[in-house]
């Protein structure tokens, strides 16, 4: 599909999701979560596609995503948001050892064997993966309507719970606040975000299903 966008840094899916990844990446460091916690609460669980945050930094290039983020960083100066794009230290190490993602063979997962191995972003080694585990998203999977399934996690006020509440209100706050700056239709956000990047829903239906009203009071 197509959809249209103004002729603004990075236009609209790059834009909206290059500041989810960042937003994901602090609340995961704030709350002390591995990477393979951030992708399972970044994936399926809430509607996205499998690959998650950092997979999908994998399939797309470590050094893509650096590149990405310093080009907005230098070009939104006068977003009150531009602290959201400047690239994490870890990142940019990786970038300096090569460690760029599938077409280099490791970036934030590595093959080793059989086995795949994940980084720990706080000492950059990488280790045999574990499995993720919080209690209220197991006890949400039955439920078959995302918003539905958000919603009931967003109750628990786990780990899980604050890093949902945190990202997805933060970024479905600044979608909002970047209309009509990069399109003068909430339709063309959601669709850039769902068709570009896999997102089940845009941060706009996502507000609808959460709740508009209960995501204005929480923020």
């Amino acid at each position: 599909g197509v959809v249209r966008a103004k002729d603004t840094p990075n236009f609209i899916a790059n834009r909206v999701g290059l500041y989810a990844f960042g937003q994901a990446i602090r609340a995961m460091q704030d709350l002390d979560l591995t990477i393979e916690e951030v992708d399972y609460l970044t994936g399926p669980s809430i509607g996205r596609a499998k690959s998650a945050t950092f997979r999908t930094a994998d399939i797309a290039g470590v050094d893509v995503c650096v590149k990405v983020w310093s080009n907005l960083y230098d070009a939104v100066v006068d977003d009150p948001e531009r602290e959201t794009f400047r690239t994490p230290d870890f990142m940019r190490t990786m970038v300096e050892r090569g460690w760029l993602g599938e077409k280099a063979g490791v970036g934030f997962y590595k093959k080793d064997g059989p086995q795949i191995l994940a980084l720990d972003w706080k000492t950059l080694e990488h280790h045999e993966r574990r499995k993720a585990k919080f209690g209220s998203v197991e006890a949400a999977q039955s439920t078959e309507d995302v918003g539905a399934r958000i919603r009931q996690v967003l109750a628990s006020k786990d780990k899980a719970a604050q890093f949902l509440e945190r990202t997805l209100s933060a970024t479905c706050l600044y979608a909002a606040s970047l209309v009509p700056e990069i399109s003068d239709e909430v339709v063309a956000v959601d669709r850039a975000m769902e068709w570009g990047y896999a997102w089940g829903q845009g941060p706009f239906r996502l507000m609808d299903a959460i709740g508009v009203a209960a995501m204005a009071e929480r923020a």
